[in-house]
C-alpha cells in the first residue's frame, strides 16, 4: 500500500495542486470556521500560482519560437489582467482585488498549459475526481445538514452559493461527460451515469434557484442530444455567442420578458423585476452610458448598485455589494467596451474552428454554456469562464480515443507528436 502511494506521489501531487488552483470555483463555507485552514489554504494557491508562471516563462524561454497558437490564451488573460491593473488604478480603484482576482486564474492557465504537454489525461481526470467529489458532498450537505428535503431553504451552500450552485454542477457534469466517452461508453444511460445525474439534477432542485435549474436543465439536454443522435449535436461556439448577446440585448435592454407576464407571475411566482434584478440592471445602465468606452475600474464603492425599491408596499432596500447581476454589465462597468472586446477576444480564440476537431471539444464547451447562463442573472466573476476556456484551447492535445471518428485520434496524435516535437505516428 505504502509503496503504491509512493509509485503514484506524481499523480497525488497533481490532484493536490488541482485542488488548490480550483479553490475559486467553489465556495468553501467550512473554511470560515478555521480562519488558519483558509489562510494556508490562500498561501499554498498563491505559491503555486508563482512557481507555475515562473515554470510556464522557463519552458518558452528554451525554445526559439513562441507559438500563439500554443500559448494565446495565457497571454490574452494577462493582457487582460494588466488592463483592468491600470484601469483600476487610473481610477483610483481597488488595485489588490484586481490582483486577489487575477492570480488564480493565471496561475491555473499556466499550470495547465505546463502540465497539460505531457500529462493531459491525468489532469483531466484529476479535474474530474475533484468535481464529483465536491458534487456529492454538496449534496451530502444540502440533504443532511441544511435539510433542504424538508422544505427549509438557504441561499448558500457548502461549495457553492444558491445560484452560483449552476457553475460548479454545469463544469462537473461537462468533465464527466468527457470522461464517459474516454472509457468508451457510447451511452451516457448506465446505472452510475443515471445515480450522479440524479445527484446532479436534484441539487438543482434543492437549490429552489430559478437560474441554477434553467442552467443545469440546458446543460443536460444539450448533452442528451449529443449521445442520441448518431453524429452528435453540432454546437457551434460563433452561433452560440451570437444567439447569447441577441438574448442580452433583449432581456437587459429591451425587457423582452414583459412579453411573458403572466407566465412568470402565475407559473413561477417571479415579480417582473426579477428578484430586483432589472433595477439593479437600469442602475448598472446608467453608470456604464456615462463612460462606455474604459469604464470605472475595479471600485471600492460596495454601495455602486445599491437600489431602494418599493417591492413589499413600504420602502424596502435592495442591497447587493459589487454586483450588477449581470457579468456583462459588471464587465462594462469596470473596463468599458474595450474590456469586453478583450473577453470576446478570449473566447473566439479559445474555440477558434481549427480547436473544434477534437472531439471532446463539444463536451467541454457544454460547461462554457453552463455558465453563460450562469452570467445572465450573476456575477460569480471570470475564474470559472476562463478555466473552461483554457480547457478548451487545449483540448487539442487530447490523445483519448474517440469511438465514433478514428480520424479524430489521429488528428490528436498529430497535434500532440508535433507539439512536443516527436515524429507524427502512422
Amino acid at each position: 500500500m505504502i509503496m503504491q502511494i509512493i509509485n503514484n506521489k506524481g499523480r497525488i501531487l497533481k490532484y493536490a495542486i488541482i485542488i488548490f488552483f480550483l479553490n475559486r470555483l467553489l465556495t468553501l463555507e467550512f473554511l470560515n470556521y478555521y480562519p488558519v485552514m483558509g489562510e494556508i489554504y490562500v498561501l499554498v494557491s498563491g505559491i503555486l500560482t508563482v512557481w507555475y508562471c515562473f515554470k510556464f516563462f522557463y519552458v518558452h524561454s528554451r525554445k526559439n519560437h513562441l507559438y500563439v497558437n500554443e500559448v494565446g490564451v495565457v497571454l490574452l488573460i494577462a493582457i487582460y489582467f494588466t488592463y483592468a491593473f491600470f484601469n483600476t488604478l487610473f481610477h483610483d480603484g481597488s488595485v489588490r482585488r484586481v490582483i486577489m482576482t487575477a492570480y488564480p486564474i493565471i496561475g491555473s492557465l499556466c499550470f495547465i498549459e505546463v502540465e497539460s504537454r505531457n500529462h493531459y489525461d491525468e489532469l483531466i481526470r484529476g479535474f474530474n475526481f475533484f468535481l464529483v467529489f465536491f458534487v456529492i458532498v454538496n449534496f451530502w450537505d444540502m440533504i443532511f445538514i441544511r435539510h433542504a428535503l424538508t422544505g427549509l431553504t438557504t441561499t448558500t451552500f457548502m461549495v457553492g452559493g444558491k445560484n452560483q450552485l449552476a457553475v460548479l454542477l454545469s463544469v462537473a457534469l461537462a468533465f464527466y461527460c468527457v470522461i464517459c466517452q474516454e472509457q468508451e461508453k457510447k451511452q451516457f444511460f448506465n446505472l452510475k451515469s443515471i445515480a450522479y445525474l440524479l445527484v446532479i439534477t436534484m441539487s438543482a432542485v434543492l437549490s429552489t434557484s430559478s437560474t441554477c435549474m434553467i442552467t443545469i436543465t440546458a446543460v443536460i439536454l444539450l448533452y442528451i442530444l449529443m449521445v442520441v443522435k448518431k453524429k452528435g449535436l453540432l454546437v457551434n461556439p460563433t452561433g452560440v455567442m451570437i444567439i447569447y448577446v441577441v438574448s442580452w440585448f433583449a432581456l437587459i435592454v429591451f425587457r423582452i420578458h414583459y412579453l411573458f407576464a403572466d407566465l412568470l407571475r402565475n407559473w413561477f411566482h417571479k415579480d417582473l423585476t426579477l428578484s430586483h434584478r432589472t433595477i439593479i440592471w437600469d442602475r448598472a445602465l446608467e453608470l456604464i452610458v456615462k463612460k462606455p468606452v474604459f469604464g470605472y475600474g475595479l471600485t471600492e464603492s460596495l454601495n455602486v448598485f445599491s437600489v431602494h425599491h418599493d417591492y413589499t408596499g413600504g420602502n424596502n432596500n435592495v442591497w447587493t455589494a459589487l454586483s450588477g447581476h449581470n457579468q456583462f454589465l459588471q464587465l462594462l462597468y469596470y473596463g468599458g467596451i474595450v474590456l469586453m472586446m478583450m473577453f470576446f477576444a478570449i473566447y473566439f480564440v479559445s474555440t477558434k474552428k481549427k480547436r473544434r476537431n477534437n472531439y471532446h471539444f463539444k463536451y467541454y464547451f457544454l460547461g462554457v454554456i453552463g455558465i453563460l447562463i450562469n452570467w445572465m442573472s450573476e456575477v460569480p466573476s471570470e475564474y470559472a469562464m476562463f478555466l473552461m476556456l483554457g480547457i478548451c484551447y487545449f483540448s487539442e492535445r487530447s490523445l483519448w480515443r474517440s469511438v465514433e471518428n478514428e480520424s479524430e485520434l489521429q488528428i490528436n496524435q498529430c497535434y500532440r507528436a508535433n507539439i512536443q516535437g516527436r515524429e507524427i505516428p502512422r
